[in-house]
């Protein structure tokens, strides 16, 4: 549509904002002048009507005829693109790039997308809820499906036979917003956006690099569009974490439904189900856990046993359980917090405010012990050599983790951890990591 307008019947800065809607045409565009953002010609029309905010025109050049025009003012402009979101819009924002000055047109340009997925504004988001974007990717056998949450960097990867409808359930129980694809012409019932080009930036491969060959590139299209969107370095993702969905017993959407494992028949997530029944966790990150694991309950029986059995162990010793609840409180629903600052480049206040206290808190002694109580003393010094280039990242995600020597081409790292997460972890990392001693 925007393509075939003729540019040159308009005022400059009806021409920039034509050249900026052209590479957005699915996404409404707020355009920044002076105080308010505005839209314009169909852009106004959809806002105006879904907004519910006064539809006018504006001079663009041509004649008499006034292009349709609407607006909001800046300082409230989140709750509009709330509104947006929840109605399934993606919103491009267009800001000043420069102070107005002279005869000149000030430089704009679209410095950050916001979609029903990679929507992370506070008021948006609720602590209990994951708000993930997905990616689908057929294969030869099937169905590759991906998804992260934006707001706390989980990523998370499966694979589906050749049956839509299992793609449909999972879309469904983690309550997905938005699904990338290159090309998908069925109906998902949530907003599907188009990404084309999957390349990425070098410093993303470790997100996927352990991931089988045939579903990178469901991974890799899904970080894409988000980096695509976001227009910023994303730091905080986590890899890929790879999960069979024949590890978990498959529940459909009637059965999610009917049994009100998540909310109520009645549509209430709050009172009236399973969920909200059962969670009394101290900390948002556990209600999260909660809610997974009741729409992904466990099949393999080795692992049901280990969950009744720390289970059981909390449940005979309260007073430890009310210490570690105590502890808790420093870490503070950390995920989230760490992205947000990110956002306004106050990584200062991260390293003081949550990294430190959460890292010091662990290695106190007393919450040591608790947390090594409660896992039945299955704690271990382990010590690997590795031979990655990150090792930054490595130190980030083990809090004990020290060097304690140091060679042309490699590292090795002692660490104390917790039972089965380590074999995880390692498995995770491929031949990067080689166990040199464990106790």
């Amino acid at each position: 549509m925007y393509e075939k307008i003729d540019k040159n019947l308009y005022t400059p800065m009806m021409r920039q904002y034509l050249e900026i809607k052209e590479n957005y045409p699915d996404t409404l565009v707020f355009f920044r002048l002076g105080d308010f953002y505005e839209m314009f010609f169909n852009d106004a029309l959809v806002a105006s009507r879904e907004l519910e905010i006064v539809l006018t025109g504006r001079d663009a050049g041509v004649g008499n005829e006034k292009v349709p025009m609407c607006g909001v003012p800046y300082h409230a402009v989140d709750s509009y693109i709330e509104k947006l979101s929840n109605k399934g819009y993606k919103v491009a924002i267009v800001e000043q790039l420069e102070e107005p000055g002279g005869k000149k047109i000030v430089h704009r340009d679209v410095t950050k997308i916001v979609t029903p997925g990679t929507n992370i504004d506070e008021k948006y988001l609720s602590d209990k809820n994951n708000n993930y974007i997905g990616a689908i990717e057929k294969l030869d056998n099937g169905y590759a499906f991906a998804y992260i949450d934006l707001s706390t960097g989980e990523s998370k990867i499966t694979q589906f036979p050749n049956n839509f409808d299992l793609i449909y359930g999972e879309i469904s129980k983690l309550s997905i917003k938005e699904v990338v694809c290159n090309n998908l012409t069925k109906n998902l019932g949530v907003l599907v956006s188009i990404c084309e080009d999957n390349t990425l930036d070098s410093y993303l491969d470790s997100l996927y690099v352990n991931l089988p060959e045939n579903i990178k590139v469901c991974a890799k299209r899904l970080l894409a569009y988000i980096v695509k969107t976001q227009k910023r370095v994303l730091v905080h993702l986590q890899p890929f974490a790879y999960y069979d969905s024949k590890d978990y017993l498959r529940l459909d959407n009637n059965v999610v439904r009917n049994l009100e494992l998540v909310e109520s028949l009645k549509g209430n997530r709050f009172k009236n189900n399973l969920f909200s029944v059962l969670d009394k966790c101290s900390t948002a990150m556990g209600s999260r856990f909660l809610k997974r694991s009741i729409l992904f309950p466990l099949v393999d029986l080795k692992a049901i046993n280990e969950r009744h059995d720390f289970i059981d162990e909390l449940a005979k010793n309260g007073l430890i359980v009310e210490e570690v609840k105590k502890d808790f409180d420093v870490i503070n629903d950390s995920f989230p917090t760490i992205y947000r600052i990110d956002r306004i480049k106050k990584f200062n206040v991260l390293e003081e405010k949550f990294y430190i206290p959460y890292r010091n808190r662990f290695e106190e002694g007393e919450f040591r012990k608790r947390i090594q109580f409660m896992y039945g003393g299955k704690l271990r010094n382990v010590k690997f050599k590795y031979t990655g280039d990150d090792i930054d990242a490595i130190l980030d995600r083990l809090p004990t983790a020290r060097i304690i020597e140091k060679g042309s081409n490699y590292y090795i790292i002692k660490a104390e951890v917790f039972g089965k997460g380590i074999d995880m972890w390692l498995r995770s990392q491929g031949d990067k990591v080689e166990v040199v001693g464990m106790e």
